[in-house]
């Protein structure tokens, strides 16, 4: 040891370890102080992080639920575009043991058209409808689906799905308090003589309404609207005007 060296005493000692490190000598509550504020900054960091990612489900939710809505527009336009009249029926083949939909929106097609293996005769149809399917066990998103169904002299076909998700008959009625004329023409659109708002049930609730341009056997524009359903939010809402154009001259 160099000779110059002299060893320190124990009160010197301490004194230079606290110039050397600042953090010595905190007292407990100073600790425990920034403890508890570090323990509230996790804590709100976190809530603010689940909140986020439960704003990104529900966004998720209804971007997947509107582009359900918008394919079951699709596929109906499809089958519109290729039919000659557009018409609505209540009873017979729109029953309330297949649909709740007191009219059931109903697309007439030329004889003989190939609507499904072993279909043939005179205007071949396809039926569309609403059901609610809030009760029981179901394969489809509750608490509505929209049904499908064709219906020719001979090869009849069963009820499908074409989508689900729809309001149930419980929510509100999406026509409100508008007439048929306000209701049908709303956004712009000009139709001739609308005499009802078809599509839901007797007390007309239900995801599913349509709107003739008028109530001819050969009537061939429509619009349709569907009304998709979001847990605690106003329905998300998505609707088309198009027409039959098989036989056009």
């Amino acid at each position: 040891m160099n000779s110059k060296t002299k060893a320190l005493k124990p009160s010197a000692l301490l004194i230079k370890l606290r110039k050397n490190n600042p953090v010595f000598g905190t007292t407990l509550t100073e600790l425990l102080t920034g403890v508890t504020i570090g323990g509230v900054v996790i804590t709100a960091t976190t809530g603010g992080f689940i909140n986020i990612l439960r704003a990104n489900q529900r966004v998720e939710s209804k971007s997947i639920r509107m582009a359900g809505l918008n394919k079951a527009l699709n596929y109906l336009q499809e089958d519109i575009k290729q039919a000659k009249f557009i018409t609505a029926e209540k009873g017979d083949n729109c029953n309330p043991t297949a649909v709740n939909s007191e009219y059931c929106l109903v697309l007439t097609f030329a004889d003989d058209t190939r609507l499904r293996d072993g279909c043939s005769g005179a205007s071949p149809k396809i039926y569309y409808g609403y059901r609610d399917i809030r009760r029981g066990e179901q394969i489809w998103l509750k608490p509505g689906i929209l049904r499908r169904r064709i219906v020719c002299e001979t090869g009849a076909g069963n009820w499908i799905a074409v989508t689900d998700g729809l309001i149930s008959v419980n929510e509100d009625n999406p026509v409100g308090d508008d007439t048929p004329s306000e209701f049908c023409n709303q956004g712009g659109v000009n139709f001739s003589s609308p005499s009802a708002v078809y599509g839901g049930n007797r007390q007309g609730k239900g995801g599913f309404r349509f709107c003739l341009d008028s109530d001819s056997p050969n009537n061939r524009l429509v619009r349709i609207f569907l009304y998709g359903h979001i847990i605690g939010e106003s329905p998300l809402h998505v609707n088309v005007v198009t027409f039959a154009r098989a036989g056009e001259k």
